[in-house]
């Protein structure tokens, strides 16, 4: 089952336009978890998707290219927990 609900908070910023957040929520055996992001419109998931996919491409074969964002995603996580 596939759920939507929306929400648009407060301004980030005063005197900014507020911002259109619209989130992608899937029923789970835990209960609701957010599967994606829309932020103005613009999906979270397919964002990364294609930022994941350049990343690929960029490194010349694709193994090479999924070693290394590997390692990226590691060191990104790392570098956050501390």
């Amino acid at each position: 089952m596939r759920t939507t609900r929306s929400s648009t908070p407060s301004s980030p910023a005063p005197l900014q336009e507020p911002v259109k957040a619209d989130w992608v929520v899937r029923k789970t055996n835990d209960g609701f978890k957010i599967v994606d992001l829309y932020i103005q419109g613009v999906s979270l998931v397919i964002t990364q998707q294609a930022d994941f996919a350049a990343r690929i491409d960029q490194a010349g074969t694709p193994q090479k290219g999924i070693d290394q964002l590997i390692a990226l995603m590691r060191n990104t996580q790392t570098a956050s927990a501390k």
